[in-house]
């Protein structure tokens, strides 16, 4: 199955209620990885480039698909050796949105989602980037690795 994708359009597609974030913020801490990607880029001038991402892997469908419905994002189904994985992943400043609502409801990934919050905050969009600015980016993406473990 190809992947499904819905605009990346930086607004939530519909306004959540409280009961829906609250579900939200369970999956993500059980189920789901905040984290920032670190990868090559051709279109950045330091050749590299880090995008702010939450993922949702589960074995049922249901709940990946209502994230993609309730917030955009993408899906992918992928195989493992037993089952089909439904991979939900919402990046950028999408991500940095939804964290923001679900902050009151995070547990164990809390302080995880305050970085990754503080992370896009500081994104420039394009063009060329200072040594300072990677350095910083590079150390809120070290810290989020750090509160992993």
């Amino acid at each position: 199955m190809k992947p499904l994708n819905f605009p990346s359009d930086v607004k939530l597609r519909e306004k959540l209620e409280p009961t829906e974030l609250a579900y939200m913020a369970g999956i993500i801490d059980g189920e789901g990885c905040i984290t920032i990607n670190h990868a090559r880029s051709w279109q950045c001038l330091s050749g590299y480039t880090n995008m702010l991402q939450i993922k949702v892997a589960m074995t049922t469908y249901q709940v990946p698909y209502w994230l993609l419905d309730k917030c955009g994002g993408s899906l992918r189904e992928q195989p493992s050796a037993h089952k089909l994985i439904y991979v939900w992943t919402i990046s950028s400043r999408q991500a940095s949105n939804l964290l923001s609502q679900l902050l009151p409801y995070l547990k164990n990934t809390k302080a995880q989602a305050e970085a990754a919050i503080k992370f896009q905050e500081g994104m420039i969009a394009g063009g060329y980037k200072s040594i300072e600015y990677l350095e910083n980016q590079e150390s809120y993406r070290l810290r989020l690795q750090e509160l992993k473990c």
